[in-house]
């Protein structure tokens, strides 16, 4: 391998930082542009926990949501959650556990949809690309990134 050249796990033997990636198709999507904070917020951790071959294992609890959130309520992580999976950008690969008798307990485990299932081995679903706002919260986000966007554009192109 080449120095300094970064293998599709983030890592390589010379140390270089990891990094969290979104692509402009992803960004200026309306699902992605939809989103409220906390769900940006969450959506940012979830590719946090990403290291390019765990798609389908990543492993987060609301409780451990809220905390790296840094809100209060496990209810405001729950409700994240729910908006992603709205928005088709994750889905739930295994849902979490609890058993009473033995202690035994796992978190929900969660996949992006729009990189390689590792988890099933199959390609990237794009659900997030047959999102529609449903709400008019939502509808207004859009439209309000959506005007940005044709802005940034144009003085992209003056340039």
């Amino acid at each position: 391998m080449a120095k300094g050249k970064v293998k599709h796990n983030g890592r390589n033997k010379n140390g270089l930082k990891r990094y969290i990636k979104i692509e402009h198709e992803l960004f200026f999507s309306d699902a992605y542009q939809s989103l409220s904070p906390n769900a940006v917020s969450l959506l940012v951790i979830l590719i946090s926990r990403y290291k390019g071959d765990n798609n389908g294992h990543i492993w987060l609890s609301e409780e451990a949501a809220a905390g790296l959130m840094g809100v209060s309520s496990r209810a405001t992580a729950h409700n994240a959650f729910v908006e992603l999976q709205k928005a088709g950008l994750i889905k739930m690969a295994k849902d979490s556990y609890f058993n009473q008798k033995s202690g035994d307990a796992r978190a929900r485990c969660w996949l992006l949809t729009w990189e390689f299932n590792h988890c099933d081995r199959k390609p990237a679903t794009h659900d997030y690309k047959n999102y529609s706002a449903d709400n008019e919260k939502s509808l207004k986000r859009v439209e309000r990134a959506q005007q940005e966007i044709k802005r940034f554009r144009k003085e992209l192109s003056q340039n």
